[in-house]
């Protein structure tokens, strides 16, 4: 009786096992189907993220420069990243010195596993929003300063006035023949007055001023950020917006570099701009105001002092850089974008 005793609770031990085996092993198959929906459904959010932030990117682009990004261009971008997402809502709001635009977009997902859970399918939803504006700091810039403002009362004469007609109308491009001869340029913003040894080069990094740094800048632009300031402040108020000068870099060692430039086909690339200058040699600080976008036509930087000079050809365009400047008093037609908001119902960091 003993042993048919055991042989019976044996028998029980072994039904109880196979039955927790496969109650363990739904639980296990659906965490496995829950698993691999979810993952699915992870890689479809991050494409949309993508979508969403490329068409936003790209409306915004349109919307800087007087364009209508919406709804054609943001579709349009969506459908490249995304073949399936539908676009539900394309907002601007702005005007071409400064705005921004709200991308938003959906896509249907369809699961696999856990349609044993009776769930088919469902959505992911994705929401980017870009501002653009007129930037306030850009990399990549070329140490060619120029002077882009004159003290109030003062009437521009020159390439200066021709520089300043174009900032009065930067949709167009305008090609203008800037002296670098000694004192030429940093005179003119000067009221007058001589700097003496500066050719308007500007040191970005208040480093040693040495050839290769500038050879670098010239072909590579420089890759830090560089600040600009209010047209009409100095280095005492806005110190951090005045850079250096670097004496006796405007020579005939930067011809390579320049012709790297020149192409074909010809490099755009910013420069910046500056309104005063203090001091005089390497001693000189640039009050920097805004930044051009610009392609160099042709040069000289050999021979008499009097006779070097760039032919730039200014333009309008999209540079990186930090966005945007509040009240600009100065517009070039360079414009930056930056992704501000992931939630459309907290834009605090796209306003102005």
């Amino acid at each position: 009786m003993r042993a048919l005793s055991r042989s019976v609770t044996g028998s029980d031990e072994r039904g109880a096992v196979a039955i927790t085996v496969a109650l363990s092993l739904i639980v296990l198959l659906g965490a496995a189907a829950l698993a691999i929906d979810l993952g699915y459904v992870w890689s479809q959010r991050r494409n949309m993220v993508t979508a969403t932030d490329s068409a936003a990117l790209a409306a915004a682009r349109d919307y800087a420069f007087d364009e209508v990004g919406c709804p054609a261009t943001a579709t349009d971008y969506l459908d490249r990243n995304h073949p399936t997402a539908q676009l539900v809502d394309c907002s601007p709001s702005g005007d071409s010195q400064f705005g921004y635009v709200t991308v938003n977009a959906i896509t249907d997902v369809d699961y696999y596993f856990a349609r044993v859970l009776g769930h088919d399918s469902g959505t992911v939803q994705s929401s980017t929003t870009v501002k653009w504006g007129i930037p306030y700091a850009v990399t990549g810039l070329r140490p060619f300063g120029l002077c882009g403002a004159l003290p109030e009362g003062e009437t521009p004469t020159g390439w200066l006035a021709e520089l300043l007609d174009w900032v009065n109308d930067p949709t167009t491009t305008e090609e203008i023949e800037i002296p670098y001869g000694k004192d030429d340029n940093p005179e003119a913003c000067n009221d007058g007055e001589d700097v003496p040894g500066n050719w308007a080069m500007i040191d970005f990094d208040g480093g040693a001023n040495s050839n290769a740094d500038t050879q670098n800048w010239v072909e590579n632009g420089y890759q830090g950020l560089v600040y600009s300031g209010t047209t009409g402040q100095n280095c005492t108020t806005e110190a951090f917006a005045c850079y250096q000068g670097d004496t006796g870099a405007f020579g005939n060692s930067l011809s390579q570099e320049l012709d790297s430039l020149l192409g074909p086909p010809p490099e755009e690339f910013a420069i910046p701009l500056f309104d005063f200058v203090e001091g005089n040699g390497s001693n000189a600080e640039f009050h920097l105001i805004a930044f051009a976008k610009v392609r160099l036509i042709e040069y000289q930087t050999n021979g008499a002092q009097a006779d070097r000079y760039l032919t730039l050809e200014f333009l309008p365009g999209l540079i990186e850089g930090e966005c945007c400047v509040k009240n600009p008093d100065i517009d070039t037609g360079l414009r930056a974008t930056a992704i501000c908001a992931v939630d459309p119902d907290d834009l605090s960091q796209c306003q102005p």
